[in-house]
């Protein structure tokens, strides 16, 4: 691990073979093929699954022969609900077989202040949320001080969906109230579920994260699980979370902060998904398809299949944001979906589709447009080759998105947009600083005649 900076350590969690809530996940799967695969990968630790046993002299054994260590373990506390005092005593057999194996944090999760009697299998619209944070976080510095006192562990405190603690505004309520005791576990898949940037936390809470998850997401799935109002299982069945780079979420933030920051301890990978069905390639995802939830049968929102031209830095950055839109939006009324990818030979569009995660590829742009699964072609090729391929585009009946310039003459755009009129189809150039929030909000208040006519603009 000579990538890592001294005192920072790589461990996975057990979830990436079987699931700690829903049983028929991997339940099947020993303890050690976990262990065994875990160590053969290059792993240096895990954490507490839930069929590790649970006394030292027994899962010592198993960890030494492998060379693991074990980095932590999740505690379900009711601290939302119940003084310190009694969820010590509740703690007291988690923290001593933590302390006794050598861990330096315990991972807690809140599981009071839930929705129901099966809060996981209760849709996500019906999550309960806390009023009293400073009382809550009162509470969780007294217990994270008897913690640290009595064992020796800092209380890494777990942001987590469905549970009192999911946005970034809850979180921060609690940590600004909180004492300097109380660490945080950063997830970045939590995070971004939540629909925020989990880089917020490093900004704002950077000094207290002592445990790191590192936990991708896959954002139109999630946009489906928010658009059925299913639930936090079915999204785990659906395939919402995934290992680091197989999903929208972007890492550098992560990189640098553990670079340069002093951070000390463990990093751990984690996948909550159905090992039966892990995606092993990004062209043949069996995640697709409605989110089920009871009530609901089988609601879905329409997705808009995007073909992409071009795989290039514009390319890159489009398919980029096509992923992680139905992350930050949760009220599209479709979600992108990385539908067909095409470029100079078969050979790059192949790589590309593999490396950003189309369904399809091609060699030919022509066949793009014909494909008649693409809703939308996004022209990201030389500027010269843009008004042969949205005529081709817009006769096919396809949505044209188009890099600027539109063309590279004035007679050539003018034909282009007739073309679009005549066939009665959408486009738009890609000048997305028009729609960035403060540029729809000056030209509220020009059109509303509250600072006269602007005769000039510099920004």
């Amino acid at each position: 691990m000579d990538f890592l900076p001294e005192g920072v350590r790589l461990a996975v969690s057990p979830l990436s073979w079987t699931n700690d809530v829903l049983a028929d996940l991997g339940g099947d799967t020993p303890v050690e093929t976990c262990l065994n695969e875990a160590a053969s990968a290059g792993y240096q630790g895990v954490e507490l699954g839930r069929l590790f046993p649970r006394d030292a002299a027994a899962l010592r054994p198993m960890l030494d022969a492998r060379g693991l260590s074990l980095a932590s373990g999740w505690y379900s506390g009711e601290l939302a609900v119940r003084d310190a005092v009694t969820e010590r005593e509740a703690a007291r057999d988690h923290a001593s077989l933590l302390a006794a194996m050598g861990c330096k944090v315990m991972v807690y999760g809140e599981v009071a202040m839930m929705a129901g009697d099966a809060p996981l299998d209760a849709p996500m619209s019906q999550r309960l949320r806390m009023g009293d944070s400073a009382g809550y976080a009162a509470r969780l510095t007294d217990f994270a001080g008897w913690l640290m006192g009595e064992y020796g562990l800092t209380l890494a405190y777990h942001h987590h969906l469905m549970m009192v603690a999911e946005e970034f505004d809850e979180i921060a309520a609690i940590f600004d109230a909180a004492g300097r005791e109380l660490g945080l576990l950063l997830d970045t898949g939590h995070a971004a579920a939540a629909g925020f940037d989990y880089a917020r936390l490093i900004d704002r809470f950077g000094d207290r994260i002592v445990h790191i998850h590192l936990k991708d997401m896959r954002a139109d799935v999630m946009a489906q699980v928010r658009a059925d109002d299913a639930s936090f299982n079915a999204g785990v069945r659906a395939g919402m979370f995934t290992v680091p780079g197989d999903g929208a979420v972007d890492f550098a933030p992560i990189a640098r902060f553990v670079r340069g920051s002093g951070y000390q301890g463990w990093l751990v990978i984690e996948a909550e998904q159905d090992p039966a069905l892990t995606r092993r390639d990004p062209r043949h995802d069996p995640y697709r398809g409605p989110i089920s939830r009871p009530e609901q049968g089988d609601a879905m929102t329409k997705r808009l299949n995007i073909g992409l031209i071009g795989s290039g830095f514009m390319g890159q950055a489009h398919a980029d944001a096509f992923r992680r839109a139905g992350m930050l939006y949760r009220d599209l009324p479709a979600v992108p979906h990385l539908y067909m990818i095409a470029d100079a030979t078969p050979e790059l569009a192949a790589d590309a589709a593999s490396r950003f995660g189309f369904e399809k590829s091609t060699g030919d742009w022509r066949e793009l447009v014909k494909d008649p699964g693409v809703d939308v072609v996004d022209i990201t090729s030389p500027n010269a080759m843009h008004h042969e391929m949205a005529l081709a585009a817009i006769a096919a009946g396809k949505h044209v998105y188009c890099e600027k310039p539109l063309s590279v003459t004035v007679a050539e755009a003018e034909e282009m947009t007739a073309a679009a009129r005549a066939k009665g189809v959408k486009t738009m150039v890609a000048f997305n600083n028009v729609k960035t929030p403060a540029a729809m909000l000056a030209r509220q208040i020009i059109d509303a005649g509250e600072i006269g006519t602007p005769i000039r603009f510099r920004g």
